[in-house]
């Protein structure tokens, strides 16, 4: 064996032991007869660490993990979840003050303080680390510690161990609502600092107050839960959770079937049968949702300047072909069987702000032929062909076949590209494809989440707008929503950018608004109830699984 042989093996063999993860007892399997509830993951989280969660799949275990001090309830209203009673605004102080819970411990059994507030706040607040520092942007000083003009973020002060204090700019309609996402949970900072003695990432040995603690992470195959016996909201019914990693959404569904799982997706082409057969298995509920073709439109030069990218950023007419190529009422009928209504804006139905005048684009082979035709490619002469990239799965090939073939008919040629979740995530952040497939689930119930995240120039990359729009009108609609307090003129403004970004620019490719059907165990108690617009798949990501039972 040659020495680069030899490396390639000890590299292997510890990137082995840091993706096995192991508090505490290296037997992960529950006591017979012990209540454990049993998820499949379509992939494994990308990180475990609140401040880095872009993702659903992440943002589903980091649920269970975490608390914030605030959390929606199931009709999307703010609710006292680390503190013990909603804050009040100080109109003369611009402030908000929070008082915390004295009865909260961290997983590793320490008191959680005003202090842990700070320091996970303060965290986030870190350009370097914090993928969601804009939750805190209308902080006294976070734009100062975000440009390290700063060590410390002035408007957020302790008070004493159990009050809080957050100061802001001016008032802010949608404060307390944006920081009950899990990126504002609070942690421990004596546990970053462990994880990094021991060289490993904080993503690999979280602590936080959650109803439940990471007893194992078996990289690649399963995530093992045990839950936390001092939750302050008393210790969770079950005894813990795996969430086992199966790729394979006819797998899924089959083991569900067979009482390996409590909860699964269901398959493309499998709904009829089950509504029919399994009525009562079947969970439906609305998602402030939207599934988009994103296309590159701009590029960044290494001295910043913003560039349109040949020829989807340049060619008006190209995209807008694109657009009326693709059949989304078939997309929407015959491969996900009902599970998506045809999209005609960005905001989803059912959140404050949908427009339903916007004009989205029709499906028209014979107009999309001859704008493609004006936009200088007649039957596609001329043009070069594009690598369409989506995530590895079965369910979404069929759904990029389809958008393949509807783009193949007008002579758009696409090239299919899956990679596995991560690294699909990560080549769209880093080195955006041309054309990709992505969804957007709403953080909190507001337009602002979809609009502004997902269109505004500073929000480019992995904060939101992975097409990497640019439109200077755009960002000061934006800019103006964000210090406007009156509720019907900050949607007025949100929506004028809207209709830009569908209507003049056509920034995306809209596809399909989620309709969200899944299936649950009849021994599964306490889980529909709770299921909301936030929910989307079968990670049950908004689920307080410390009201959930198994019978």
């Amino acid at each position: 064996m040659n020495r680069i042989a030899i490396i390639l093996v000890v590299l292997v063999a510890a990137a082995a032991l840091f993706f096995v993860t192991t508090l505490g007892n290296t037997k992960d399997d529950f006591e017979a007869g012990a209540k454990v509830f049993r998820i499949p993951l379509d992939n494994d989280p990308k990180t475990l660490d609140p401040i880095k969660v872009t993702d659903v799949d992440s943002d589903g275990m980091c649920q269970k993990l975490y608390n914030t001090l605030i959390r929606l309830d199931k009709d999307l209203r703010p609710q006292p979840e680390l503190c013990t009673e909603m804050p009040v605004w100080d109109a003369t102080e611009k402030s908000f003050t929070f008082k915390l819970r004295t009865d909260v411990r961290f997983h590793n059994g320490r008191p959680m303080t005003a202090r842990d507030v700070k320091y996970s706040w303060e965290r986030l607040l870190d350009a370097n680390e914090s993928a969601r520092p804009v939750i805190l942007k209308s902080v006294v000083g976070a734009q100062e510690l975000l440009e390290r003009k700063a060590e410390k973020c002035a408007g957020l002060e302790i008070v004493d161990e159990h009050t809080f204090k957050v100061r802001l700019l001016k008032e802010d309609p949608i404060f307390l609502i944006q920081i009950s996402m899990v990126n504002a949970a609070v942690i421990p900072e004596e546990a970053v600092l462990e994880a990094q003695a021991a060289h490993k990432t904080f993503s690999a040995q979280p602590v936080g107050t959650g109803p439940f603690k990471l007893s194992r992470w078996d990289y690649g195959r399963r995530i093992v839960l045990r839950r936390h016996e001092t939750y302050f909201k008393g210790a969770p019914k079950i005894d813990g959770m795996i969430c086992e990693l199966v790729p394979e959404p006819q797998t899924r569904l089959e083991k569900f079937m067979k009482g390996e799982f409590h909860v699964s997706d269901i398959p493309f082409g499998r709904l009829k049968v089950l509504e029919q057969e399994h009525p009562e298995l079947i969970q439906t509920n609305s998602s402030l949702r939207t599934n988009y073709l994103g296309l590159l439109l701009n590029r960044k030069t290494d001295d910043g300047t913003i560039v349109p990218v040949e020829p989807l950023g340049t060619n008006l007419k190209l995209r807008q072909a694109i657009n009326h190529a693709v059949n989304r009422q078939y997309i929407c009928e015959t491969i996900l069987e009902g599970q998506g209504i045809p999209a005609q804006s960005v905001l989803p139905p059912g959140l404050a702000g949908h427009d339903p005048e916007i004009k989205g684009w029709s499906y028209d082979v014979e107009k999309a032929k001859a704008l493609l035709a004006e936009a200088g490619y007649p039957e596609g002469k001329g043009l070069k062909e594009f690598d369409f990239y989506y995530r590895k799965d079965p369910d979404i090939e069929q759904t990029a076949l389809a958008i393949q073939n509807n783009l193949g008919a007008i002579g758009v040629k696409v090239n299919l590209r899956s990679l596995e979740w991560n690294a699909f995530l990560e080549k769209v952040y880093k080195d955006p494809p041309e054309m990709f497939f992505l969804g957007w689930v709403a953080d909190y119930p507001d337009a602002e989440n979809f609009i502004d995240w997902l269109f505004h120039t500073s929000q480019w990359g992995e904060p939101g707008n992975e097409t990497r729009y640019h439109n200077p009108e755009v960002d000061k609609l934006l800019e103006e929503a964000r210090t406007t307090m009156d509720s019907n003129a900050r949607l007025k403004l949100l929506n004028r950018a809207e209709k830009i970004i569908v209507e003049q620019d056509v920034g995306w490719v809209l596809l399909y608004w989620k309709v969200n059907k899944i299936l649950l165990s009849k021994s599964a108690k306490g889980v529909a109830e709770q299921l909301c617009p936030l929910d989307v798949g079968h990670g049950l990501n908004h689920v307080d699984f410390s009201k959930v039972d198994l019978e």
